[in-house]
């Protein structure tokens, strides 16, 4: 289903009408390119268990969607949808963090 560039404005509310032009075409590249990403390292990680590690990989998406959905009905149903925006912000920025700090490091 091909996205109408005209709708942008109701799937990222609150950005420029340039802005949102020009980070448009970054959105198909980048999204897709995560979980692609992650089973490449997988294979690298554990080569003679490929098939397990994948596994693993697509419970932990599962269970990650899950708790999201638990712990942002919850969030917003107590705190407000402004809540979970602030919330996912700090995620995603604790999360960041993290992995800049505890990420592989170059040799």
């Amino acid at each position: 289903m091909a996205v109408r560039p005209w709708s942008l404005h109701r799937q990222l509310p609150g950005l420029s009408a340039r802005f949102r032009q020009r980070l448009w075409p970054f959105r198909p590249t980048v999204i897709p390119s995560v979980p692609l990403e992650l089973q490449s390292w997988l294979v690298r990680a554990a080569p003679d268990q490929a098939e397990s590690a994948g596994g693993l990989m697509v419970a932990t998406f599962q269970v990650a969607i899950a708790m999201g959905a638990v712990f942002g009905g919850l969030l917003v149903d107590h705190a407000g949808v402004g809540s979970a925006f602030a919330y996912c912000g700090a995620a995603t920025l604790l999360a960041a963090i993290v992995v800049f700090l505890r990420g592989p490091k170059a040799e």
